[in-house]
């Protein structure tokens, strides 16, 4: 139960209805920016134009850097620590980043890694969009 006078916490609560946090995988291995940002304008119109905030959760990938600079987006890195984390440190990375995650875009080119990462989002019932070439 909240208490409504505590102004940090109200404000917390009215963030939180117009955060979108929106996970972007795979685009920098296309190596084609205009399809990818077609793809991602698409996808991420409405929310937009609604006035949500929208947070790209990435692992580093450039085209996400390009993007978000572009189009004033924050952007959410999630890296993988082998040296913390040893054989485990890629699960950890890909549980983080989907913790907090509403939705996926992946640009899919056949890599085991996205192919995992898209098993845990279907699992965890997350929209989802996949473009392949």
């Amino acid at each position: 139960h909240y208490n409504y006078n505590n102004k940090y916490i109200f404000t917390q609560i009215l963030n939180q209805k117009f955060m979108f946090n929106v996970g972007i995988i795979g685009a920098e291995s296309f190596d084609d920016y205009d399809f990818c940002q077609e793809k991602c304008i698409k996808c991420l119109k409405k929310k937009a134009d609604s006035g949500e905030s929208i947070t790209i959760f990435s692992t580093g990938d450039s085209f996400v850097d390009q993007f978000s600079k572009r189009f004033h987006i924050n952007v959410k890195y999630f890296y993988t620590d082998w040296k913390t984390y040893g054989k485990m440190a890629l699960k950890k990375r890909n549980y983080d980043l989907i913790e907090d995650c509403h939705a996926f875009i992946f640009f899919d080119n056949g890599s085991n890694d996205i192919a995992y990462l898209k098993k845990i989002v279907k699992e965890k019932d997350l929209p989802i969009r996949v473009y392949k070439r």
